[in-house]
């Protein structure tokens, strides 16, 4: 790890290299500190970096925030820069907001996302999602690690028309597992009356759901 110095207004800059773990081992982390706001910028390079769970990114991530560590609230922005996920381009940010509840480490993202496809077609989506640590926060294992995540999003397709996605029963993530455990959302169309309820199952670590169109099911692999 790298130790430079600089002027009073930008109080140090800290690189390290090859991060190991969650971020794969050729993300560069680099952070600067101006007063009493941190700016970190997550570097995975140009070439694509495979993360703990499988998925592929390449670009930047800055977030910025600032150094009271041991406010009750904390917010923390996320920006994107020539950031490709799995090959799509994500360009936006988000709003991180970072508490405790009954013992539990919460975050609430505010998302504003257009994604490109490799084929050019574009999605936009705005919306909310609340994510509670559930378990494994206590330890340095990533794998015990469990989440639940509530929320409602907004998604803008190429062709006009809008889905409204509510999650109507926590989606439950491990951190042993690539996929969803559990959970349900519920998805609505502003031109039409019918809906969908994507259905997780009970827990297997699995790429299968069941899909609900107007009440009928249907398997589907994710």
């Amino acid at each position: 790890m790298s130790f430079i110095v600089q002027s009073e207004s930008e109080a140090f800059t800290t690189t390290a290299p090859g991060q190991p773990g969650f971020l794969g081992d050729c993300a560069q982390v680099t952070t600067s500190v101006s007063g009493n706001t941190w700016t970190r910028v997550i570097d995975f390079g140009t070439s694509d970096c495979t993360l703990a769970n499988a998925n592929t990114v390449r670009g930047k991530i800055t977030l910025t925030f600032s150094d009271d560590f041991t406010a009750d609230v904390r917010a923390i922005k996320y920006r994107f820069e020539n950031f490709y996920h799995n090959n799509r381009l994500v360009q936006g940010g988000s709003d991180l907001g970072k508490t405790t509840v009954n013992g539990h480490p919460m975050a609430t993202l505010t998302l504003n996302w257009t994604v490109t496809t490799a084929n050019g077609i574009v999605f936009r989506r705005v919306g909310q999602r609340l994510r509670e640590f559930t378990s494994g926060y206590e330890t340095l294992d990533w794998s015990d690690n469990q989440f639940a995540i509530t929320g409602s999003w907004i998604t803008a397709f190429p062709n006009g028309i809008v889905h409204i996605s509510t999650i109507n029963a926590p989606l439950v993530a491990q951190g042993d597992c690539t996929h969803i455990t559990r959970g349900t959302i519920k998805f609505m169309r502003d031109n039409s009356s019918g809906s969908g309820l994507l259905d997780y199952g009970a827990g297997s670590c699995d790429n299968q759901a069941t899909l609900y169109i107007n009440g009928n099911p249907s398997a589907v692999g994710l």
